[in-house]
């Protein structure tokens, strides 16, 4: 190996050295308290993921920078818009290549970000497509993983027109890669046509393991199985 070549390897393995020991130390420092847990919402897209996030929230979790709702999602997204577009920077949004992997600088970069949103601490949420999951783990989430039928995750997309430039076959596959990826990840579930039918243990189960006190009114408050449907 020439001189020039070997101080490049040197280069390269020190590089990587740093930055792996930068990956574990952010997986140390936001393990450590669980009070101020990051709640990863996880979906396919069209299964109701912002009725399970906003009833996360509802509950008292911190989320800031939402979309407000419409004729798709009455109640609102509940998804932070500002960090949703750094992470399309930091990671791209390629449906169908690879799941991107994580990035030392991104936990800093997303407290920072919500710090600026007015975050002072306790559980807070975001809520993300399923190909993403990786890209959180160094800050040792809690992932809510939320199914619905395929078939009507399907149809939802096809009357809201999203993801229409990949066509039937293309969508489908999407959806399908992300409900596949979301078997593996480990983390709690949630059914939205069950909870829509009236089935409460799994939000239940959510809320109680973020440490939260259940309130079954508000669930039912916030729950409209008919607009829901029609809407969706």
């Amino acid at each position: 190996m020439c001189g020039g070549c070997r101080w490049d390897h040197i280069r390269c393995i020190k590089t990587f050295n740093r930055s792996f020991a930068s990956y574990k130390m952010i997986q140390q420092e936001y393990g450590k308290n669980k009070a101020d847990q990051c709640i990863i919402v996880l979906t396919t897209g069209r299964s109701g993921s912002s009725l399970v996030a906003g009833l996360i929230v509802k509950h008292g979790v911190w989320v800031a920078g939402c979309r407000p709702g419409n004729q798709f999602n009455p109640k609102g997204f509940f998804e932070n818009a500002i960090l949703k577009q750094k992470m399309i920077n930091r990671f791209g949004r390629d449906w169908l290549g690879p799941f991107p992997d994580p990035h030392p600088q991104w936990p800093r970069q997303v407290m920072a970000l919500i710090r600026s949103q007015g975050y002072e601490g306790g559980p807070w949420l975001y809520k993300c497509g399923a190909s993403y999951w990786k890209v959180w783990e160094p800050l040792k989430p809690l992932f809510i993983k939320v199914w619905r039928n395929e078939k009507r995750i399907l149809e939802s997309y096809e009357r809201c027109g999203f993801l229409r430039a990949f066509g039937p076959d293309g969508t489908r596959k999407i959806v399908q890669r992300q409900l596949a990826a979301m078997k593996d990840i480990p983390g709690l579930n949630v059914n939205v046509d069950d909870l829509v039918r009236g089935e409460r243990e799994q939000i239940k189960s959510v809320i109680k393991e973020i440490g939260l006190e259940y309130n079954p009114q508000l669930v039912e408050e916030f729950i409209e199985p008919n607009y829901w449907h029609e809407a969706n």
